[in-house]
């Protein structure tokens, strides 16, 4: 798993932290989210029964359209108006093929070759900017939602009273047995705040700490 700037889990049950950073780690590792995490803080309060999870994300890409993935142009090939694709980006193939297929049609379609394709068109110069600026993937939809998935996945059970925010670059996450106060879902976006600010150094990458309680919690 890619390093993390920071990867901070702590407890007040001091033997358990050890415990969340290893479930957290491993869905992290699951999801493939460590290139996109750049700092990670998590606290678990379990006799107050409280989880507050803040995560700095790494720049996100934007909305991926058709022109962001290859270069296109026009021919004429046998009677027949072409839009031709050079492919540059293989990893939208599968989100590429499957909206032209869903467009034009599996049989106006041809995949020359690996790098190549042609989309038969009535009218090529009206059709090569359609195919050019449709979307076919949004990265950071995709983020937001393994976002959520590594929260859940790594809640202590039972926890099911819960909110998060993707505001930015940063994810907050807090969940509790009881209802959740206000105070602590602030204190979530502090902890989110005071990560970006904090100094890359052996405290920062320190494995865990041993949170105070309740409205010590700020100051940790």
């Amino acid at each position: 798993m890619e390093a993390l700037e920071i990867f901070r889990v702590e407890s007040t049950r001091e033997s358990e932290a050890e415990i969340y950073r290893s479930i957290i780690s491993d869905v992290i590792s699951d999801l493939r989210l460590s290139g996109a995490i750049g700092r990670l803080r998590a606290v678990v309060i379990p006799e107050e029964s409280r989880f507050a999870l803040a995560v700095n994300l790494r720049d996100a890409e934007s909305a991926i359209t058709v022109g962001d993935t290859c270069t296109l142009d026009t021919t004429f090939e046998n009677g027949h108006e072409i839009v031709r694709l050079s492919i540059e980006r293989e990893k939208y193939m599968p989100e590429l093929t499957t909206y032209l297929w869903d467009t034009y049609g599996r049989t106006k379609v041809d995949q020359i070759n690996r790098w190549t394709i042609h989309v038969i068109v009535e009218n090529a110069k009206a059709e090569l900017e359609t195919i050019r600026s449709h979307v076919i993937a949004n990265p950071f939809l995709s983020l937001h939602s393994n976002m959520i998935e590594l929260a859940v996945r790594s809640v202590p059970e039972g926890f099911r009273v819960r909110y998060h925010s993707l505001e930015g670059s940063d994810f907050i996450f807090a969940a509790s047995e009881e209802m959740l106060e206000p105070a602590w879902i602030e204190e979530c976006r502090k902890m989110a705040a005071d990560l970006k600010t904090e100094e890359i150094t052996a405290a920062g990458r320190e494995k865990d700490k041993k949170p105070e309680k309740a409205e010590k919690m700020k100051e940790v």
